[in-house]
This record gives C-alpha cells, structure tokens and sequence, in this order.
C-alpha cells in the first residue's frame, strides 16, 4: 500500500479529545467525524475533501464544520436525489438558525439570495457565473 493510502487509511480511523462546536442536544459525533471535523478547522489547505465510505456519515461532519464555523452563506452542490436528505440533515444537525434553499429551477438560484442553499449538480453545471 502506498504511503499515501496508508495515511488516508489511517486518518479516516482516527478519533479526537478536541473541542469542538456541540452538536445539536441528543446527537453526538462518531470519534472519527470528530476527527474529521478537527482536522477541516484547523487545517491550512483551502479545500477540504472528505472521503469516508458511504454510510459513514461524511454529512455530519460538513454540517459539523459548519456548526463550528457558523458561514455567513454555504452552497451544497449534491445529487438531485439527496437535495432532500441533505434538508433534512441540516435541520436536523445544524446548531443555528439558518433558512434552507433547495433550488429546483436556474432562474430561482439566480435571483435568491440565500444563507444555505442546496443545488444539484445537473442545475449547477447549467447555471453561467460570469
């Protein structure tokens, strides 16, 4: 195995006595999300990737970060079949108040203004920046 998978393999067990933003009350990280969440706030890249396995709860420790860090504005780009799930996980986790966007149409992504807005792939691939 290479020194590299090694230590991607290594970290994604690792676990974590850092403080950090609790969780909403009756929830509680995994020592691995805590981990992760850790690592994304105090780490020096400019883009984090977090690559557990599916069902590992890769979501958690976004929303994590994000309880930590409280973002004026936060843009989830996911499947269109999550969209949902992702909603309902940010209702569910976040620790602040914040309004959801789930955006279905270009023209609607647009002209909102947003604090956390959940678009799919397929609506942000059509969308023109410039």
């Amino acid at each position: 195995m290479s020194d590299f998978l090694y230590h991607l393999s290594s970290a994604s067990k690792a676990s974590s006595n850092f403080v950090i933003h609790p969780p909403p009350s009756g929830l509680s990280y995994m020592p691995f999300q805590e981990a992760a969440i850790e690592y994304a706030l105090t780490s020096n890249n400019s883009c984090i990737y977090f690559g557990d396995e599916p069902g590992l709860g890769k979501t958690i420790q976004v929303l994590g970060y994000m309880n930590a860090t409280c973002p004026s504005r936060t843009l989830i780009v996911a499947p269109a079949s999550l969209l949902y799930n992702w909603q309902a996980e940010c209702e569910k986790w976040l620790t602040y108040q914040s309004s959801i966007e789930v955006f279905s149409r270009s023209l609607q992504f647009r002209q909102k203004d947003f604090r956390i807005g959940l678009v799919s792939y397929s609506l942000l691939s059509n969308f023109d920046f410039m």
